[in-house]
């Protein structure tokens, strides 16, 4: 009491304003902080976000209806686009107007603290709002939840106002007169405050009716029925009509009605199928059959009906579920849709401080509605608010950004329960205090994150964070794109994905890291950086390609031959790599060796022009290739050497004929058998090669170079993963496939799991720049 007393010595602007500076300092350090992450000023167009940019700058040009194929909903579009017109597309201006909205939403939080507990509870809740990393995060972020927040808790002041008298110790709450005209204003407010923050996330919209019903049954209750009616019909047509513009507009740009956004149906589905994990927004195999049935644009009636069915085939299964997401709702994991926070929490320790964690928050909600219990009418709009939005997730599908719109109000009754709490300790309400610390450890026990749950980031959100590095030259930096890239691949590693997105984005670093040292004139890194990226991702042109070249301008052919060999395991059919080749080959005189590789070429040729080029080198190369008169008898007289086991002898005989062999795959197999039983593999190897380009999908030729790489001194596990592959692919049929499949299984699972190193080392800022011009080049956004 003593200490309340001195407080209401302070005049009544001190507390708000510090509230307000506390919220302003930690995001300008925040700000500071955040202009190293890459997505400081790059959008992904893959992402939500994308879809709000692009909106906006539809708008701000001038497309006021925003014709853009995404059914989001627009409200967020306009605002953003108004900002894009007004400074244009800088965002740091629309971080700044988010941070100012977060900096006003945490003084709000203080006066509704204060309406309902007094000022300590209003300067508790106000710090940990304005100081909570979850909402700073979302602050920076183009996404609209930081506008919902604001609205909600600018209509929750409202309806506050509206319904209690201000009393700043609150002993004496009472409502307001209920024929106020102040009142009715208030209201007004607040159904038009809400009505925003429904156009912006629709499922707020499951407030609507709780709000109505406390406002029937309570707040109206001595009027007759008709007045509240009219009254509460008169708010209801204000709260819809309000929605009229957006709904309108949804009509015009897709041809249907729809409720603001058109998406309810799939995120609907995503969240309520019994298979569902209880948290995050990754499709899974039902969810990817139903999708298949009805498409993307799945109605939310359709996916009404697909729920229904599933619950009345297994409501056990559904129980579960929905207990996993009313756990992950309230517990400390941050389960992200599109953006993670912990992936984010490594540019700044601001996201960290020890008020962020949501079960924390949690915890002290929950204990707070024990102390505020016995104050419930006071608090009854709190808990009209809480389990309105926490419904909101949970009929959908529970991820970190939309639960954090759940955080002022647990912050406010934890924020009172924890002032309850000080002042029975102080007034030495010894049992009362054990028992409130008990419950509140309890709390802390249930939701405060399980050591069993990692808090860290998915692999796709590193790989998003490396493409964003890749697409923002300001912070471009290949060393940064590799780490990022690195730990996406670990993380697919331990799911056991296939390393699609990181294995592209480590190739590409390793290649534009080759491209760069090889216009320096240093061919020697060039080969390197080659290598590493054919080690990460085997199945690309590029390397090989590039390798081939290299040789080939140094004039060692025969290297530039097996590395165009190598990419034509991956591609058999591409024309660059075969037309590089077949010149080789006639370089060195193996016009015989050069001829099937033409004859691919010419059959695969991609326009007219290489066809005919290629025809008149097929003919030309006629003349070069010598005639053989006694060939049925050499024919008849090798294959007999070779059946009775003669090898010396045979060899002789295969070698000659394949001298002007053009045509024939399995002389080369004998020959190149020959060569194993001798142990002469390298000339095996070029035999076996050599069978290939006439049969590039053998899948016999295939298994017999895979086993020479995995079984011979030649070997090779790369190689071998190469050609086993392709024999996967083509040999289903042969008695070999199930064994070398399983080789090939552990070669695949060594692969995806193998240790990665870091390889980019040392390059300067000015080197780092060269290679993103490089880059711009490449993927042809140099303007």
């Amino acid at each position: 009491m003593i200490f309340r007393n001195k407080l209401s010595e302070f005049p009544r602007w001190v507390f708000p304003v510090l509230v307000a500076l506390s919220a302003l300092t930690i995001r300008a350090i925040y700000f500071f902080d955040f202009q190293d992450n890459p997505f400081f000023d790059y959008v992904s167009p893959n992402m939500d976000n994308g879809n709000y940019d692009l909106g906006a700058i539809h708008f701000s040009t001038g497309d006021w209806l925003i014709n853009i194929p995404r059914g989001h909903s627009p409200f967020y579009m306009y605002v953003l686009g108004t900002i894009y017109a007004l400074v244009g597309r800088d965002f740091k201006f629309v971080w700044i107007f988010q941070f100012t909205l977060g900096i006003g939403a945490s003084v709000l939080v203080f006066y509704a603290g204060r309406m309902l507990g007094g000022k300590i509870t209003g300067l508790l809740a106000g710090l940990l709002f304005g100081l909570n990393g979850v909402v700073i995060f979302y602050e920076g972020l183009l996404l609209r939840e930081n506008l919902a927040l604001f609205f909600l808790i600018l209509s929750f002041m409202f309806f506050l106002k509206g319904l209690i008298s201000e009393n700043l110790t609150s002993d004496n709450f009472k409502p307001e007169p209920e024929n106020d005209p102040k009142q009715n204003l208030y209201l007004i407010l607040g159904f038009i405050a809400l009505s925003i923050s429904v156009q912006i996330r629709p499922n707020f919209g499951l407030l609507f009716p709780l709000i109505v019903a406390y406002l029937f049954w309570e707040t109206f209750r001595h009027w007759t029925v008709r007045d509240r009616f009219l009254r509460l019909t008169g708010y209801s047509i204000l709260f819809f009509g309000l929605m009229i513009p957006l709904i309108v507009r949804g009509y015009l740009v897709f041809h249907k009605w729809y409720f603001i956004d058109t998406s309810g149906g799939y995120a609907f589905l995503i969240g309520n199928l019994s298979q569902y994990s209880g948290t995050g927004f990754e499709p899974y195999p039902v969810f990817d059959d139903w999708i298949n049935k009805y498409g993307i644009f799945i109605s939310l009636k359709q996916s009404l009906w697909v729920v229904w069915e599933g619950f009345i085939a297994d409501p056990l299964a559904f129980a579960q579920m929905y207990l996993r997401k009313l756990f992950f709702i309230f517990s400390s994991y941050e389960s992200a849709s599109n953006l993670s926070y912990y992936v984010f929490s490594q540019f700044s320790e601001v996201l960290n401080n020890p008020v962020s964690g949501f079960g924390f928050v949690a915890a002290l909600g929950f204990w707070g509605i024990m102390f505020s219990w016995r104050r419930r009418r006071q608090f009854s709009l709190v808990y009209i608010y809480l389990v309105g939005l926490t419904l909101g997730i949970w009929l959908f599908y529970p991820v970190s950004r939309f639960r954090y719109i759940l955080l002022p109000w647990l912050i406010l009754i934890g924020s009172y329960a924890l002032v309850s709490f000080i002042s029975e300790a102080f007034l030495k309400k010894k049992l009362k205090s054990l028992a409130s610390g008990i419950c509140l450890i309890f709390m802390f026990w249930a939701f405060v994150q399980p050591k069993w749950l990692k808090a860290e980031g998915r692999f796709v959100d590193y790989c998003n964070i490396a493409i964003a590095y890749f697409e923002n030259g300001r912070v471009f930096d290949l060393s940064r794109i590799e780490r990022q890239a690195q730990i996406c691949w670990n993380k697919e590693a331990e799911r056991n994905l296939e390393h699609f997105q990181a294995g592209k984005l480590l190739a590409t670093t390793y290649n534009l890291s080759a491209g760069y040292f090889l216009d320096q004139g240093d061919k020697t890194k060039a080969m390197r950086y080659l290598k590493v990226s054919r080690d990460v991702l085997p199945f690309q042109l590029f390397p090989y390609q590039l390798q081939a070249q290299i040789y080939e301008n140094e004039g060692r052919n025969q290297e530039a031959i097996y590395s165009a060999q190598m990419g034509l395991a991956v591609i058999p059919n591409d024309p660059v790599l075969l037309e590089s080749l077949a010149n080789l080959y006639i370089k060195k005189g193996q016009f015989v060796s050069s001829w099937p590789v033409l004859v691919n070429l010419f059959k695969n040729a991609p326009n007219d022009q290489i066809r005919e080029q290629t025809r008149n080198k097929l003919i030309a190369l006629e003349s070069q290739i010598p005639k053989i008169t006694d060939l049925d008898s050499l024919l008849k007289q090798a294959n007999f050497l070779y059946d009775n086991k003669r090898w010396q002898e045979a060899l002789v005989v295969f070698e000659k004929i394949n001298g002007v062999n053009r045509s024939e795959a399995l002389l080369f197999v004998r020959e190149a058998s020959i060569h194993g039983f001798l142990k002469d593999y390298e000339k095996a190897e070029k035999a076996f090669l050599k069978a290939l380009a006439i049969k590039p999908n053998d899948p016999d030729i295939l298994r017999m170079l895979a086993d020479l790489y995995l079984f011979s001194p030649k070997q090779s596990q790369f190689l071998a993963y190469l050609y086993l592959s392709r024999f996967v692919q083509l040999g289903q049929k042969l008695p070999e496939y199930q064994d070398r499949f399983s080789v090939f299984k552990k070669l695949k699972y060594d692969f995806e799991n193998k240790k990665l190193d870091p390889e980019v080392k040392g390059l300067t800022e000015e080197e780092n720049r060269k290679i993103y011009q490089l880059y711009e080049r490449q993927s042809g956004k140099s303007k």
